[in-house]
């Protein structure tokens, strides 16, 4: 079945994962074993959320994850990650 949206509920996150260079600093393309697993995600949605929360993260953030524990979904063709706020580690800045 084929999904084309997703709305996570209560105090959960959809996320993007920010995929980490597949090229070496000095040039040369790594193997997908070498290439770590993405540890910093975009929130595309905010949960449904529930009483007396508020989240502390808003769309569009960029957030430091776990490497491991988010479910995987797959929506437009796109794997996206649902995780609880409460796992997210840090919101990054530039």
């Amino acid at each position: 079945m084929k999904h084309t949206k997703a709305q996570p509920l209560g105090t959960r996150l959809l996320l993007r994962a920010i995929k980490e260079s597949e090229v070496s600093e000095g040039g040369m393309a790594l193997p997908k074993s070498a290439v770590e697993k993405p540890c910093t995600a975009e929130v595309v949605a905010l949960g449904t959320g529930k009483d007396d929360f508020t989240f502390s993260v808003k769309e569009g953030d960029i957030v430091a994850i776990p490497k491991y524990g988010a479910t995987e979904l797959l929506v437009n063709n796109e794997k996206l990650l649902v995780l609880p706020e409460e796992d997210v580690i840090a919101i990054l800045s530039n």
